[in-house]
């Protein structure tokens, strides 16, 4: 996942932020150690959870977290389980606000394994995740992050309107060349068949992805557009829409954004989000979803959208 203006892995730039809570050899075999990380200092973390869900607001979400060993390297995966039991800090450190199995996808294909869990994150302030690792014929693993949570997230919330932006569509591509809209080096020209404001008026639902395939340094952009075309061919019934992050493609190191990404208000990308006939936003997604999570968000705008 990229970070506007400094484009850099999402999990290399969380591992140096946040830190996991040192296991202690005093500590049970697979418990995690009493308090809550304090520091930047992951100490001698067995392994150190990344949330990757990092424009986090009140209410119901999908959280995201990737995991990193001892020499930061990624972790995890399909035989790998995860718990995940969240805490309301400012509230209570010792009693969970909820919690229970994460879902394994890949993130990159066979290389990089991220876990999503649903939550209900009912305040503002402090929270904190309590992350149980269970691998097959290794010793059971535990450990904690901190996470903030805001009264309403940077980007459009579940529930918010989604903004009229008058995305480029094909028949802003200089000579019928996608190329110079989109940095997808295999674009599909339905997903710029129609700019969102068109679809918002229109009252259609249809499914958004922010990114450049071309320019993310964390390899989770290209994946994603990859994602949403492969949902799309098995949920036909639904409209589609792929926003390039910048506008100057053809410079080695793109710097204006498209003004989509001004008017979202992305702190990072990609995002992707699905929109309902009412114009609001019913699903969202920062930097990458389980192909579970995409079919579940489109269905639920587009009930008819599996062909």
């Amino acid at each position: 996942m990229c970070r506007r203006r400094s484009l850099i892995p999402l999990l290399a730039v969380t591992a140096a932020l946040l830190a996991a809570c040192g296991s202690g050899s005093d500590v049970a075999e697979g418990a995690c150690a009493p308090g809550w990380p304090t520091t930047i200092v992951v100490g001698d973390a067995q392994f150190t959870p990344v949330v990757v869900s990092a424009d986090l607001g009140v209410g119901p979400t999908e959280f995201t977290l990737g995991l990193l060993d001892r020499d930061q390297n990624s972790i995890g995966g399909p035989d790998t389980a995860v718990d995940v039991r969240f805490f309301d800090l400012d509230r209570s450190q010792t009693e969970p606000a909820g919690g229970g199995p994460a879902s394994f996808f890949w993130a990159i294909p066979d290389v990089r394994g991220m876990y999503s869990a649903p939550v209900d994150l009912d305040a503002a302030g402090t929270w904190g995740a309590e992350v149980s690792v269970h691998r097959p014929g290794a010793a059971p693993m535990c450990e904690k992050v901190r996470f903030s949570v805001q009264e309403q997230p940077q980007a459009p919330a579940v529930g918010a309107a989604a903004p009229h932006s008058d995305t480029r569509t094909a028949a802003d591509a200089v000579g019928g060349n996608l190329a110079t809209i989109t940095s997808d080096p295999n674009p599909d020209p339905s997903l710029y068949r129609y700019s969102v404001a068109e679809l918002l008026d229109a009252h259609r639902p249809f499914v958004v992805a922010f990114a450049t395939p071309k320019f993310c340094t964390s390899r989770t952009c290209g994946p994603t557009v990859d994602q949403i075309k492969q949902v799309a061919a098995t949920h036909p019934n639904c409209t589609y829409v792929h926003v390039e992050i910048f506008e100057d493609l053809d410079s080695p190191v793109p710097k204006k954004y498209v003004p989509a990404v001004t008017e979202w208000n992305l702190p990072s990308e990609p995002w992707v989000f699905a929109v309902g006939a009412d114009g609001r936003v019913a699903a969202r997604f920062e930097g990458a979803m389980s192909d579970q999570s995409l079919r579940d968000a489109v269905e639920a705008v587009c009930p008819e959208a599996a062909g």
